[in-house]
């Protein structure tokens, strides 16, 4: 194969690597780095021709069908690159056909992609419900929302979730990943804690604490701000504002 035109050349390209790179030896380096940087570089080759065979040019049309269907889940070409480890500029060439053949290898890692949450774009706009209903089980068995959110949505303040107020239909990838490890790991909890302890006193709940779990209690105000319905809250409210008014006007009669 004929040397690229535009390519620089080999003494440029090696300036900026270190001793013990693959380039710095093709410069003409002979230090002792640079010879056993030459000789793992071909072993490594050697290895992975043996496992997974020649690293030949492929026609790039089942890599842009995948790529093509993989947008489809939103999930684009950028994304792809950065999971699979290929480059995003020859990922955009196949998918425009100016580049038709890629190297076999990097055609079976972008392949080997799946249209998953892991895969997925962050900040991707998903379905809510799944995500919802985790957060509500989460909330059912005492989690703090504000624990929640801080360990699954990496928020100090509070549970900020659109979603689960009703004020949206989707959520963002990054949340939804977020919720299901947490929920993973309460559930996780709670069975070993029920395994090893019987079942969890009412009014707490467990939670890991490094590697051991712990027994901590539900939060007073708990109910009142995830179980009780709005008109229940209101009424309550209203209730105490009538009984501060009632005692400061006692207040001001004697």
């Amino acid at each position: 194969m004929s040397r690229p035109s535009d390519l620089r050349p080999v003494e440029e390209l090696a300036k900026d690597r270190p001793h013990g790179h693959k380039m710095r030896y093709m410069a003409g380096c002979r230090c002792a780095l640079c010879r056993r940087g030459n000789t793992d570089y071909a072993r490594k080759l050697e290895i992975a021709k043996r496992t997974f065979g020649p690293n030949i040019n492929v026609p790039a049309e089942p890599v842009r069908e995948h790529l093509m269907m993989l947008r489809e889940f939103g999930i684009g070409y950028k994304t792809v690159g950065k999971r699979a480890g290929v480059g995003k500029t020859g990922l955009h060439k196949i998918i425009k056909r100016t580049k038709l053949s890629m190297r076999r290898r990097n055609a079976l890692r972008v392949l080997a992609i799946e249209p998953t949450l892991e895969n997925a774009g962050k900040t991707l706009r998903i379905p809510a419900e799944p995500t919802v209903a985790k957060l509500r089980q989460l909330l059912r068995w005492g989690y703090p929302g504000v624990l929640i959110a801080r360990d699954a949505l990496r928020n100090r303040f509070a549970l900020q979730v659109l979603a689960f107020k009703g004020k949206a239909s989707t959520v963002a990838v990054k949340t939804a990943l977020g919720v299901r490890e947490f929920h993973r790991a309460a559930v996780k909890a709670r069975d070993r804690w029920q395994e090893e302890h019987g079942p969890i006193p009412r009014g707490h709940f467990v939670y890991w604490s490094g590697e051991n779990l712990k027994l901590r209690p539900i939060p007073r105000n708990h109910d009142y701000h995830h179980k009780y319905p709005a008109e229940l809250r209101e009424a309550m409210r209203a209730k105490n504002l009538l009984v501060k008014s009632y005692r400061e006007q006692r207040r001001l009669a004697a």
